[in-house]
């Protein structure tokens, strides 16, 4: 693993690192100053426009980078920002034809939902787009800060809105528009100094050019991206609709609680490798192995520990009042863990052009987790909905992660050996962690199993050859002399 890989991957992971610490000391907050009702009445303004979004650009933004040319940059940035014109010209109609009012659910007025959704549409286009010109450039830095800026500025609306105004869903929407729209003026700013005019191209001729070149991410990916946010929003407008928002809250918060620790550091590393091995023919299968044998020790452990202790870990840190939330993690561990240690298969699969078996791989991924939440929601019984969903959609991912590893040259029988040791040494930790919990309880219990998985991960690091050279070339780059 090269030293340059190696200081992009810290820059990248510096963001959220930092933001995940920040979460840590802010969620507590957060949850106590807002209910559960209200992340849910928020949960579904932003479930009901999250499978739109993927319409933004088309997902030319992410054709950007493969391109070649500093002038093909420009006139694809120029087509990602006329689709997302254009797209939200269609959402001003709709709401023109009453057909706003009828299709979205009715906990915000038809005008808010226009208003809302027009900045969230057009920001998260523009943001796209600007991210994929940063990567295409290295410039890691840009986005680990637009990260943190975007955090931030989130995070402060969120805290002084009931200081002025009466806690509610508005305070947690407001926040979130304003801290995509700080995020974009961060990039934006990092390309205007560093990118050679002109930074976007409205040529029409280029554009109707590029169009035809890299019609494969319009026709492949966008669906592939729509039925993606549809297995993961979908679920809370059935939850709305079968149970009631303030379920939907407390999904909310188990998949927020979930994701906290990994998921910025996953999809950092994640384009990282994505900017390397798509500069590579061939790609970088030793990179590749490497990144997959890290987000297997650093993943399956912590998630399965979070799972085990759920209930207690949401009580301690949240309050009694979101307690459902601890009890929800155990459905929802199983795929959560697939998609973090298989994050590279994505940017695999577009490398090798295999974006029909993505968008295989995304729609039975989403049928099998609506089914699921459908099932569930008929019996009244949302436990057994998401064991539904989860295991066949964890099935259905990790038979589409093996075959594109299998076509990188990582094959199946070295997949499942990685992650079949990682699942029995955390484990044999969690029977360890059942006997303490039989004795101890609040600050002793937690501080008990942190200190024996810090002692676990010391062990796996003298033990795994692996893990030491890729720590020790981490140590070199830092400390050269």
């Amino acid at each position: 693993m090269t030293r340059s890989f190696l200081k992009d991957a810290a820059t990248m992971a510096s963001a959220p690192l930092i933001i995940q610490a920040m979460s840590f000391l802010l969620v507590p907050v957060i949850a106590r100053l807002y209910t559960p009702i209200h992340f849910g009445e928020f949960g579904v303004f932003i479930a009901a426009f999250s499978t739109i979004l993927t319409l933004a650009t088309l997902d030319y933004a992410n054709a950007i980078m493969v391109c070649r040319t500093d002038q093909e940059k420009s006139v694809l940035t120029g087509l990602s920002f006329s689709i997302c014109a254009i797209g939200m010209g269609i959402l001003v109609f709709l709401y023109c034809i009453n057909l706003i009012a009828k299709m979205m659910p009715h906990n915000l007025l038809p005008w808010q939902w226009l208003c809302f959704g027009l900045f969230l549409y057009g920001s998260h286009g523009v943001y796209n787009t600007l991210r994929y010109r940063c990567l295409n450039l290295a410039l890691f830095s840009a986005i680990a800060g637009s990260s943190i800026a975007q955090f931030l500025s989130n995070n402060f609306v969120v805290l002084i809105w009931p200081l002025f105004f009466a806690a509610s869903a508005y305070g947690l929407i407001i926040g979130s528009l304003f801290g995509i729209f700080v995020q974009c003026c961060f990039l934006a700013g990092f390309l205007l100094f560093y990118v050679k005019p002109p930074l976007v191209s409205f040529n029409l001729n280029q554009m109707k050019d590029a169009a035809k070149r890299h019609r494969d991410f319009p026709f492949f990916s966008v669906p592939s991206n729509f039925i993606s946010r549809v297995s993961i929003d979908a679920p809370i407008i059935i939850l709305a609709i079968f149970f009631d928002q303030e379920l939907v809250g407390y999904y909310l918060m188990t998949l927020r609680l979930l994701n906290m620790p990994l998921s910025l550091l996953s999809s950092s590393i994640g384009e990282v490798f994505f900017s390397r091995d798509s500069k590579l023919p061939d790609g970088d299968l030793p990179l590749l192995f490497r990144i997959y044998l890290i987000l297997c020790f650093i993943g399956i452990f912590p998630l399965l520990t979070i799972s085990y202790f759920g209930e207690e870990i949401v009580i301690f840190l949240l309050g009694n009042q979101w307690a459902l939330s601890g009890f929800l993690i155990k459905y929802l561990i199983f795929l959560t863990i697939l998609k973090f240690i298989f994050t590279p298969v994505h940017f695999v699969a577009v490398r090798l052009r295999l974006q029909k078996w993505t968008f295989i791989a995304n729609l039975l991924l989403a049928l099998s987790q609506l089914g699921g939440m459908i099932y569930g929601g008929y019996f009244g019984n949302l436990e057994l909905g998401l064991i539904v969903g989860t295991v066949l959609g964890g099935a259905f991912w990790i038979c589409y992660s093996l075959s594109i590893f299998s076509l990188a040259g990582i094959t199946v029988h070295q997949t499942l050996k990685i992650i079949g040791l990682e699942t029995i040494l955390s484990v044999l930790m969690l029977l360890g962690f059942s006997v303490i919990n039989s004795y101890f309880n609040g600050i002793i219990l937690f501080a008990m199993v942190i200190g024996f998985s810090l002692i676990f991960y010391i062990a796996r690091f003298v033990v795994s050859r692996e893990l030491r050279n890729l720590c020790l070339d981490g140590y070199r780059h830092l400390f050269p002399n």
